[in-house]
């Protein structure tokens, strides 16, 4: 026999620290608690559903209010180059025909 049958031998004689019985049952029983449904959870869903859903649109309103309040308003442009009106284009600047 080595030293490992010998340290087996003697842990498999040994009395066990906790009892085994009803470990089943009380395992089940742990898993069933963890899957109950809390009262003030599922009784407050709505509720709660509700208040971030408000949340969300208020927040959504004030970022589409700002996105709009913070462009700026443009006046024309006076560097459209290509176009019939052209005051800053180097023809008209130079000594052309323009505005």
């Amino acid at each position: 026999m080595t030293d490992l049958d010998r340290d087996l031998e003697t842990l498999r004689q040994a009395p066990s620290a906790r009892p085994l019985d009803g470990l089943e049952a009380r395992v089940w029983q742990r898993i069933e608690e963890t899957q109950r449904p809390r009262g003030f959870v599922f009784a407050g869903a709505p509720a709660a559903i509700a208040l971030h859903s408000g949340i969300g649109a208020i927040t959504l309103a004030l970022g589409l209010a700002m996105g709009v309040m913070s462009v700026p308003v443009t006046q024309g442009n006076d560097f459209a180059v290509f176009s019939v009106h052209a005051p800053n284009a180097p023809s008209t600047i130079l000594g052309g025909k323009g505005a």
